[in-house]
């Protein structure tokens, strides 16, 4: 999270939550962090539902690209030579990784959830005001988990849509050197006619 001048802020530690919890006598207050929680919570689930859906396209976008390169490779392959070859290769390769991080972002994550013991809090069951505030505590360690998670997902992501463009780079390159081939055997066999 940024804070107001650009920097990441720290992150709150439990006590610091429970601390920030005792500190106010007004009920509105936890209505108001309870409604704030609720919705962050269920903002965290979409986020993380999003994010596998777009992993899950990258995905599937690279092994269609893969699929096509290797069924077609007898074509395009003959008219590589040299050090395209290798390029060539790596553009795969890094395709087949682009895919390989999108699937490993999609993997879920270890993530906390209300317990039974978290809803029914035996400390909190006679006071409707302390459970809601443990309840509110209890929202904030879910979406540390979740954020954290979320954080992980990203990163996946970010790799393999890096991945995929130098493979795009790599294979533009070796398309170049085909389509430079093949329209010069074009112009040849036009021009021996």
């Amino acid at each position: 999270m940024l804070g107001a001048e650009g920097k990441t802020m720290p992150h709150l530690t439990c006590a610091e939550v429970k601390k920030r919890l005792a500190s106010y006598s007004q009920p509105a207050v936890t209505d108001e962090l309870y409604s704030s929680g609720q919705s962050l919570v269920s903002d965290a689930i979409d986020r993380i539902a999003r994010l596998d859906a777009k992993a899950s396209v990258l995905a599937a976008y690279s092994g269609g690209i893969l699929t096509i390169l290797i069924s077609t490779s007898g074509i395009w392959g003959k008219l590589l030579s040299g050090w395209f070859v290798p390029i060539a290769t790596c553009g795969i390769l890094a395709f087949m990784l682009a895919a390989w991080l999108a699937i490993r972002s999609i993997y879920p994550q270890r993530t906390e959830w209300y317990t039974d013991n978290g809803w029914l809090q035996s400390d909190c069951i006679q006071d409707s005001e302390r459970l809601r505030r443990y309840r509110v505590l209890t929202m904030w360690k879910i979406l540390t988990s979740y954020f954290a998670a979320i954080k992980i997902k990203n990163r996946r992501l970010k790799a393999s849509v890096w991945t995929m463009h130098v493979a795009f780079l790599l294979l533009l390159i070796c398309l170049l050197k085909v389509a430079g081939a093949y329209t010069f055997f074009q112009h040849l066999r036009v021009w021996i006619r």
